[in-house]
């Protein structure tokens, strides 16, 4: 985009905004947004349209509908910059029979989150430096404190 920016400033005006994204239709925009695992639908929906086919899917997708209405009420803009969001992709929140590749997928999506969920709180706060002589004084844990078994429960549940 830096050829677009006409004046050389860190702005973006309206008539180089227009001029960047003059070759690219919407469709194009969305269709290439929504290849990354992104559903544009979805998130302004709610959820795609279900195929309902009998009365217990039916109560069911009224209660998924319920349920992602509640998350939208109680989900603000001020919570963003404290939440970590984690890309299941094709895993869904009522996906209860997952087998033991998607678990290690979803664990490493949360791991991969996670840290740059950290990186960003990094470089948007100030923080101070800190020698390793003080970490060292701080016994931080290196490991988890969970027992193996214990990390299998959590897993299997």
């Amino acid at each position: 985009m830096a050829d677009h920016d006409l004046d050389k400033n860190a702005h973006i005006t309206k008539e180089e905004f227009d001029k960047a994204f003059s070759e690219i239709a919407f469709r194009e925009l969305v269709n290439y947004i929504e290849s990354t695992g992104i559903s544009l639908t979805d998130m302004y929906l709610g959820h795609t349209r279900r195929q309902v086919t009998g009365v217990f899917s039916y109560v069911w997708h009224i209660a998924m509908g319920m349920h992602e209405n509640t998350r939208r009420i109680h989900f603000k803009n001020e919570d963003v910059d404290r939440t970590v969001g984690i890309n299941t992709w094709y895993i869904n929140t009522t996906d209860f029979d997952i087998k033991e590749k998607d678990k290690d997928f979803m664990v490493d999506q949360g791991k991969r989150s996670t840290l740059k969920y950290l990186n960003s709180c990094v470089e948007s706060h100030t923080l101070p430096k800190v020698s390793a002589a003080e970490l060292k004084k701080r016994k931080i844990p290196t490991k988890t404190t969970l027992t193996p078994r214990e990390m299998k429960q959590l897993l299997d549940v």
